[in-house]
């Protein structure tokens, strides 16, 4: 936490402990809820409490090739929702080798900074137009999922990178290797974890089962390898067809 933040604190605790003294003595109690008491004074001072109030980031490692983030190394535009709270045009990084959402922000003396949002509170972030979503089952591991598509039958990605030593001709130092990918699917309130076709198929009610088979043989998908786009593509139809189905 930098000095600004710990002075921003220290300025609430005073102002909240002199309108409460002022209450006593008056025998009065004031309107003003702790809420409306944070809204005011991140409107004097300028940074939201709740949106800023985050752990210091630094880089886990020193690294040579390339880096621990989910696309970009860069920040982009995004946003996130804290407790309900949308906080839009923001900029955000997602370091998925620790598993965390990164702030990068400009401080009220002009310093750049980074912190790392608690997930405990965060309901969900979108970087450009990705959307993740929290992970709500604690048999695996990631606090975040990358949503695909959201329907009846579902699909999400979750992301992890290693950390490790390259020698070769071309590389010799530490760093992050490619983003790997995890797929998930969520029917019927439960998560599959899915690599293949089969996984895929036996989930599915067997009315349908046929059509999707030949779709993914009609376009050629190996859903091993099939990036978000083409599974969103199949996903939408496989709804289509639980829809038409039930009724």
């Amino acid at each position: 936490m930098n000095f600004i933040e710990v002075l921003k604190q220290w300025m609430l605790v005073f102002i909240v402990l002199t309108l409460t003294s002022f209450s006593l003595f008056s025998q009065e109690k004031t309107n003003k809820t702790v809420a409306e008491l944070y809204s005011e004074f991140d409107s004097k001072y300028g940074l939201d409490y709740n949106l800023y109030k985050g752990t210091k980031y630094y880089n886990s490692h020193s690294y040579k090739y390339g880096h621990p983030f989910w696309k970009h190394k860069n920040s982009i535009i995004g946003k996130v929702e804290l407790n309900g709270k949308i906080y839009d045009s923001i900029n955000l990084k997602y370091d998925i080798y620790l598993d965390e959402l990164v702030l990068d922000y400009t401080t009220n003396i002009g310093a750049n900074s980074q912190i790392i949002l608690n997930s405990a509170i965060v309901d969900n972030f979108w970087i450009g137009i990705d959307e993740f979503v929290k992970n709500n089952d604690r048999n695996i591991e990631y606090d975040f999922f990358h949503l695909i598509y959201k329907g009846q039958f579902s699909c999400y990605f979750t992301y992890k990178k290693e950390y490790k030593y390259f020698k070769s001709s071309s590389k010799d130092g530490f760093g992050y290797d490619e983003e790997k990918i995890s797929k998930l699917i969520v029917f019927d309130g439960q998560n599959h974890v899915f690599k293949s076709k089969k996984d895929l198929l036996k989930l599915l009610p067997e009315e349908i089962r046929l059509k999707v088979k030949s779709k993914i043989k009609q376009n050629n998908y190996k859903l091993l390898r099939s990036n978000q786009y083409q599974l969103e593509e199949l996903f939408n139809y496989i709804n289509t067809l639980l829809i038409e189905n039930n009724e």
